[in-house]
């Protein structure tokens, strides 16, 4: 027979196909309006979520590029494969790793890595790596980060990291990288990373390289 555990178990699982099956869907709709967005910024946001349910601190390495894009959706893509790493670096204490330059994010972590013969097949709806077999999730979060990027323009990519771990992640076209920030963008980047300030930088840190501590003003 059955636990109450199990059902629970499953009924949770079938809540996040259901959700991700919609989130699927709201990839490849055009209704979001455009508009001028840094990519840091979103990636922050999608960090402070990521860290509420995993507790894992992610560490930036991000230039002030700005795209015309879809800001929920950019933000849903870096959160994805935010919660992708989070999941197969499960048992590191090290921080993920996130790099934006120029229209392209990668994600980085520090768990088993990605076989070659899974890399291009990671974004496609339902697959299952042997490393995922008995780990939550759908198969459907990395195809949203596909269709998101798509929608921008874009590719994904994904490969194991030289030192041990995965970088996957996605780009923006270039046409769409803004050559300056919008003012009211920039008058407002204060406020929309508030309270998610970065961490204060020992005197020895890159100016664009920080641990995202939330709550730290």
């Amino acid at each position: 027979m059955r636990t109450d555990d199990d059902v629970e178990g499953e009924t949770r699982e079938l809540g996040l196909l259901v959700d991700e099956l919609v989130e699927l869907a709201l990839s490849r709709s055009r209704d979001e309006a455009e508009e001028p967005v840094e990519l840091a910024a979103v990636a922050r946001r999608a960090a402070q979520r990521v860290y509420r349910r995993t507790g894992r601190l992610v560490l930036f390495d991000a230039d002030d590029c700005v795209v015309l894009g879809r800001r929920q959706g950019l933000e849903r893509a870096v959160g994805n494969l935010l919660e992708n790493a989070a999941k197969f670096d499960a048992g590191s204490d090290e921080p993920i790793e996130v790099h934006i330059h120029q229209g392209v994010i990668t994600v980085c972590d520090r768990g088993p890595g990605i076989r070659p013969d899974d890399a291009e097949r990671v974004f496609d709806r339902f697959y299952r790596a042997d490393t995922a077999r008995g780990l939550p999730g759908s198969g459907l979060g990395l195809a949203i980060v596909r269709d998101i990027a798509e929608a921008h323009g874009g590719t994904v990519f994904a490969s194991t990291r030289p030192d041990g771990g995965a970088s996957v992640g996605f780009t923006v076209d270039p046409s769409r990288l803004l050559p300056d920030p919008e003012p009211a963008l920039a008058e407002s980047r204060d406020e929309r990373l508030s309270p998610e300030r970065p961490a204060e930088r020992r005197p020895d840190e890159s100016r664009d390289a920080h641990p995202y501590r939330p709550g730290r003003a």
